[in-house]
């Protein structure tokens, strides 16, 4: 007799288990498709406006060279700072969907000043007067209030569409690091369609220059179904891995392939300089930047993905919004340190070259030597992924469980789970995309 009051009080019991799962059911891919949507769409005014900033700064807010690409590296490193603000928000007071409304409606009120700056004459400065008063602060304020607007969706929406899948079931464990790929895929996409809205030609053959960062986005809109489809399902072939590789082997790849495209930037500077130097009205053909624009997306597809799944799977429930946002933080650290590289080489150049002359300098970018710069860069990057490489090496593992087994940069589970575990905090891999 109790056996079998045991036996119905266990067949409850795994009843109402089985309901509160059932009721806890994940929305999937099919809640994700507005999410990629409006990645895409939000990305798409953010691009479109980056890849024309420097343009707009020279040629109506008469900046110098150098002004302009400070300029534009100090708004981008703002941009994924505050991300953390919408991080911290949607994971303390906020829910994810509502701070990615909250922030977005910020965003479109910095478009709309900043459109109206950009369309009315009296809000210009005049050449050689400066940004100051009034115009000062109106570019200013609608910038960075387009920072905070763009930082906060970026700090919410990932983990908003993460959370539609259950990382403790190994079927959706799977599906996770698929919607990662997706949603870069989706930004990418909607970045390419922002930059193909602006002005392709000038009669039927030449590409503007604000048109060029398509280059890596074309790349990574190709090269990522083709990870996702044909790589990862080999990879994992060999490896067990779910997804192919781990994630801290995937921004290692991505780290490498960062450092050679800044090398293949400054071979091709030196050729576009000397050919400048040689013939001015024979210059070399614009694809030529696709090398090391295409290696640079590639390099973006393997390391962005990597973080973004990573800090993801290995926050706390309560702070997944804010971990995510350290993607996006190491970015903000490379774009600020673009700026300081600038303005230390420009200081140190100018006093100890012989020609006195900074390596960027003014608005002739043909005086300029900004292939050494890009080989500064590579250099940089060298160096750290070497530190990574360190880090990675000293990676401390959260203890095993029994039936686990310790594969490269992760401990492999039993139910085909990867979790990798770090006191080690993430560099700051960005340095060389300031001026992509």
């Amino acid at each position: 007799m109790g056996e079998v009051e045991e036996a119905n009080k266990t067949g409850s019991d795994d009843k109402k288990y089985e309901s509160q799962t059932q009721s806890q059911v994940k929305g999937g891919f099919n809640a994700c498709k507005f999410i990629f949507v409006l990645a895409a769409f939000e990305n798409m005014g953010f691009i479109a406006n980056m890849v024309s900033l420097v343009i707009y700064f020279i040629g109506v807010m008469h900046f110098d060279n150098a002004g302009a690409s400070n300029t534009l590296t100090n708004f981008m490193g703002t941009t994924f700072l505050l991300s953390l603000v919408g991080g911290f928000i949607s994971d303390t007071y906020l829910s994810r969907l509502t701070t990615c409304l909250i922030f977005g409606a910020l965003e479109i009120l910095a478009l709309m000043l900043m459109t109206i700056q950009a369309g009315t004459h009296h809000l210009q400065p005049e050449i050689g007067s400066g940004v100051k008063g009034g115009v000062s602060v109106l570019l200013y304020v609608s910038l960075y209030l387009l920072a905070l607007g763009s930082g906060g969706v970026r700090g919410s929406l990932t983990p908003l569409g993460a959370d539609q899948f259950d990382n403790h079931n190994p079927k959706e464990a799977k599906a996770l690091a698929t919607f990662f790929n997706w949603l870069l895929l989706s930004i990418t996409l909607g970045a390419k369609q922002g930059a193909l809205f602006m002005d392709r030609h000038i009669g039927s053959k030449e590409i503007p220059a604000p048109s060029v960062p398509i280059i890596p986005l074309l790349f990574m809109s190709i090269l990522l179904p083709m990870y996702e489809l044909i790589f990862v399902p080999f990879a994992r072939k060999i490896t067990g891995i779910p997804t192919g590789i781990t994630q801290l082997q995937r921004v290692g790849v991505g780290l490498v392939l960062s450092a050679v495209s800044m090398a293949v930037a400054g071979l091709v500077e030196m050729k576009r300089r000397n050919q400048a130097h040689k013939d001015p009205f024979n210059p070399i053909s614009i694809f030529w930047l696709s090398f090391q624009y295409g290696i640079f997306g590639i390099a973006d597809m393997f390391t962005l993905v990597g973080l973004l799944e990573f800090f993801y799977k290995e926050a706390p429930a309560s702070m997944k919004s804010l971990s995510t946002s350290f993607t996006w933080l190491t970015l903000s650290f490379g774009y600020f340190l673009s700026t300081i590289f600038v303005n230390v080489i420009n200081a140190v150049t100018k006093r100890v070259t012989p020609s006195k002359q900074q390596w960027l300098c003014g608005y002739d970018l043909n005086s300029s030597k900004l292939h050494f710069f890009y080989w500064f860069l590579a250099i940089l990057s060298c160096l750290n992924f070497f530190l990574y490489l360190w880090a990675a090496v000293w990676y401390k593992y959260k203890p095993e469980k029994e039936g686990n087994q310790t594969t490269t940069f992760g401990t492999k589970n039993d139910d085909d789970t990867t979790e990798q575990h770090s006191r080690v905090p993430m560099l700051p891999i960005a340095a060389s995309s300031a001026l992509e």
